[in-house]
């Protein structure tokens, strides 16, 4: 029996039984991987070169959610818990070493979206940005490529 997940990348993307398995599927990301659309370029690597892309935006998006976790670490009251505490790993967020891996994580993540920025443009941020953060297809593919493409570079410089 498949799962729902599964029949559903099916149904609606169209994939057969195989690239609906893969755990890549799941994403926007993975699935213009899978359909080589990341490097669209004839070349024997094809593969190789749509899989580093994919990488790419795996890393953007590991980054990009240790940021966002390490800027909710204050207070936050809600209706539910008026007392609730700071850090996103249940701590304080007092412990010098819990501060400085907040730090680090959001100036990483600020250092590579500027790369993204100074190498291909504001529209290669946003385009990232919508596929890999926000899960959407991308309008401008070529914007997608080239910041995917900043970021390995971001990635092989680190």
């Amino acid at each position: 029996m498949k799962s729902i997940g599964i029949g559903y990348r099916q149904r609606v993307f169209g994939r057969s039984d195989a690239d609906a398995d893969q755990p890549e599927a799941a994403t926007v990301l993975g699935r213009l991987a899978q359909d080589g659309f990341l490097w669209p370029h004839k070349s024997s690597d094809r593969r190789r070169q749509n899989d580093l892309l994919r990488e790419a935006g795996e890393f953007y998006l590991k980054t990009r959610t240790a940021a966002q976790k390490a800027m909710l670490v204050k207070p936050i009251a809600s209706a539910g818990n008026l007392e609730r505490a700071g850090g996103f790993d249940g701590s304080d967020g007092a412990d010098p070493d819990y501060v400085e891996r907040c730090r680090r994580a959001i100036q990483v993540n600020d250092d590579l979206r500027n790369a993204i920025y100074v190498r291909a443009g504001w529209q290669a941020v946003y385009a990232v940005d919508l596929t890999v953060w926000s899960d959407f297809s991308p309008r401008e593919p070529d914007h997608l490529r080239k910041g995917l493409k900043a970021i390995r570079s971001f990635m092989d410089a680190s």
